[in-house]
């Protein structure tokens, strides 16, 4: 800092008349030069026996206000010139660094503070300046990038991001986005740690992430333009050949995505399951709601009635489940075709081989009688154990035809089709317009458990992300559930295995404790006044509570292990589509569809 830039940037001194300790400073703000609240300055000292040490910090808070004046009521005294009276303009710094480290001391009153405005003196500011790898993260107040370090998000030190905010002013979806598009296309990570990064978004809203492979109308936006330059990040699209878009099959025709968006008719792939894989790999289980699995003769019998179905499947020959029943000493194979279907005659059938609903067998599993008086004992001798209340039995049957009804389209008599990550980014829709959350849960359920324990038998070196919205609503804060317990034993595990989770919520506090706590980078948008003050949030400093209450969509509040402060940041507007109606169309292609009208 040479003295030009000093006089230029000096804003004001540290006084003696509040204490300064080697985390916390105040300061005199200068009348020429005033500071604002999220600013960084630095204040340098020479130290006998130390020599030159440099104290880094971020103003959280300012005060203005008359010396002189004892009582309230001579304000307006002052105002009629009766009293004399000084103004003093303060501001509170939070230290969030000392150079050299071991000088843990705190700066002298008297010494000049100065604002940083260079990219090399904010690095150093918020700890980043000796980090090989760094992600762009946002602009900071002083139109410098801000970064989080990679290390602490690619499992070497840390891993996981939580994103919190009310939902459509918090902008946590957008942030998400933001994060992966930037770990994909910065120039601050290296190539060798890129080309070992793959992400699964689930997009939960409408088709919105469908189109982010699409240029936006934000393109031709020069501000977002130059802020993408900023940040070393490539102001495009996500490119087409790094990413992949799967949706759920139609009802009607399992090999045709549902979509109502999307009229490329190459550019979704269809996820579903075999009605084997859905057995084998015991998926019922995340059928049901947390409540259920927290009645003990519930799960009993719900792994009962697994274990069984995937006993069933190993035995059948092909891509089949069989059950095998006797009627008037004829032997029937009675082929599940589907979990949710049109009942078909069985006892009249002349067929070896029957090809039936689950529905419908467990049904007559819960008749007293039946025609022969003999197939719903074989049934019920199948599916579920003896000692089982009677009551339990119904109970299950029941929860299970509920949720039969709204996944049987995706569970098929044909070969599964999953999600496997082979580009780079892979954009699963698990759209509301089309999937009830009991849906949702069994497609995010099914996806984590194939990667998870699929990751564990293996030895693949590739860090996956996944981006979860809604986060509360698979791993609440309280109870247990099967999608839960993957998504904590990612949490606590996930990053020795190459799974990162970065969840959105608009509650941390309505998420398991334990996810929230073990992720190292956690983001803050505008916040519920209510929500704040839980204890999820403790991290954050008094004043950082009161912003959240009040910050701009756009705006969001980062905190990490390399920074004691938090600190406040915007992100530009993306040049990807979230939205059909954002994508920017080509004058050429306008011409191609005028022409294509008036012919």
């Amino acid at each position: 800092m040479n003295e030009d830039t000093e006089i230029k940037s000096e804003v004001g001194i540290v006084i003696g008349t509040k204490e300064s300790t080697p985390f916390e400073f105040w300061f005199q703000v200068s009348e020429d030069n005033p500071v604002f609240v999220d600013d960084i300055v630095k204040v340098i000292n020479y130290v006998n026996g130390v020599g030159k040490i440099e104290f880094y910090g971020i103003i959280t808070n300012i005060i203005k206000g008359f010396e002189g004046l004892e009582f309230h009521s001579w304000n307006k005294e002052v105002q009629k010139g009766r009293i004399p009276y000084q103004k003093y303009h303060i501001a509170y710094v939070n230290i969030t660094r000392i150079e050299p480290e071991k000088s843990l001391t705190p700066p002298e009153p008297g010494s000049k503070v100065y604002k940083v405005f260079n990219e090399n003196e904010t690095k150093k500011a918020i700890n980043m300046e000796n980090h090989q790898n760094l992600l762009p993260a946002g602009i900071l107040k002083n139109g410098e990038p801000a970064y989080i370090n990679w290390d602490f998000i690619n499992g070497k030190k840390g891993a996981h991001i939580s994103i919190s905010g009310i939902s459509g002013i918090a902008t946590k979806t957008s942030y998400a986005l933001f994060l992966i598009h930037s770990m994909m296309y910065c120039k601050s990570i290296k190539d060798s740690e890129k080309r070992n990064i793959k992400a699964i978004i689930f997009s939960v809203k409408g088709e919105d992430l469908l189109h982010i492979d699409k240029k936006s109308l934000n393109c031709k936006d020069k501000k977002s333009e130059e802020a993408f330059k900023k940040l070393g990040i490539e102001f495009k699209p996500f490119s087409k050949k790094d990413i992949e878009f799967y949706a759920p099959p139609k009802s009607e025709n399992p090999e045709e995505a549902l979509t109502e968006e999307v009229s490329e008719k190459d550019k979704l792939k269809v996820y579903r399951w075999s009605i084997k894989d859905f057995f084998m790999e015991g998926l019922c289980e995340y059928m049901f709601d947390q409540e259920e699995k927290e009645d003990d003769n519930f799960t009993y019998v719900l792994n009962y009635f697994s274990n069984s179905m995937k006993k069933l499947a190993q035995r059948s020959p092909e891509n089949r489940v069989e059950i095998e029943v006797t009627l008037d000493n004829r032997k029937i194979n009675l082929n599940i075709t589907s979990l949710y279907g049109e009942e078909v005659n069985i006892i009249s059938s002349k067929e070896p081989t029957v090809e039936v609903p689950l529905s419908q067998l467990l049904n007559l599993s819960g008749y007293e009688n039946d025609e022969t008086g003999k197939l719903s004992e074989q049934l019920k001798k199948v599916f579920f154990p003896s000692r089982a209340p009677s009551q339990t039995i119904s109970k299950f049957i029941r929860k299970f035809l509920v949720s039969a009804k709204d996944i049987s389209f995706m569970v098929v008599n044909k070969d599964s089709k999953k999600v496997i990550p082979e580009k780079k980014i892979s954009v699963v829709s698990i759209s509301d317009k089309f999937l009830s959350f009991r849906a949702q849960r069994f497609v995010v359920g099914s996806i984590l458990s194939d990667l998870y324990f699929g990751r564990k038998r293996s030895e693949e070196k590739e860090t996956v992300f996944i981006m979860i919205d809604e986060l509360n609503k698979y791993a609440p804060s309280t109870g247990y559930s099967p999608i839960k317990n993957i998504l904590l034993d990612i949490a606590e595990r996930g990053r020795s295995l190459g799974i990162i989770l970065i969840g959105a919520q608009q509650m941390a506090s309505e998420v398991e404790p334990r996810i929230i706590s073990n992720s190292s980078i956690k983001v803050i948008g505008r916040t519920d006044s209510g929500e704040i003050e839980n204890k999820v949030y403790k991290y954050l400093p008094t004043e950082f509570k009161e912003k959240a209450k009040k910050i701009k969509s756009g705006t969001m509040i980062l905190f990490q292990p390399d920074i004691e402060v938090p600190i406040v940041i915007t992100f530009p507007k993306p040049p990807y589509a979230t939205r059909k109606e954002e994508i920017y169309v080509e004058e050429e292609d306008l011409k191609s569809i005028d022409n294509k009208f008036s012919t």
